[in-house]
């Protein structure tokens, strides 16, 4: 599955949490594949640390050390490579839902265009990454 999704519903008490923390935790173990969670009330932060994860607290007026452009290496067998197509995806993402959220309307095929070959430009340094 190339986007592969989850969608947990059920009554409170029902194991929703539980089935999640059992699926991401199994995941985690077999693929080495990471997951994300947005998490207000801090429900799976003892898992993120059990399984090696990282904690980021978001509070208004602090620094939280997220950064959507940080390009980090993908691993094929003994090899790293950065996946630049797959970061303009997700920034071009990240602009689009800012764009529908804050100003109720989707970028313009001339705003993806100039999205993609803006972010192309700025990674073109990093492209001959060993």
């Amino acid at each position: 599955m190339p986007n592969p999704h989850v969608f947990i519903c059920g009554t409170s008490g029902g194991g929703k949490s539980v089935a999640l923390k059992t699926l991401t935790a199994r995941n985690i173990a077999t693929t080495g594949c990471g997951a994300f969670f947005i998490d207000v009330e801090g429900e799976y932060t003892g898992l993120t640390k059990m399984l090696g994860g990282k904690v980021i607290k978001i509070r208004q007026g602090e620094s939280a050390g997220i950064n959507p452009f940080e390009l980090e290496p993908d691993t094929k067998g003994n090899k790293q490579f950065l996946n630049i197509l797959d970061k303009v995806a997700e920034i071009r993402g990240l602009l689009g839902t800012i764009c529908r959220n804050y100003q109720s309307r989707t970028l313009n095929g001339t705003e993806i265009t100039e999205i993609e070959i803006i972010v192309n430009q700025l990674y073109a340094e990093k492209r001959n990454y060993k």
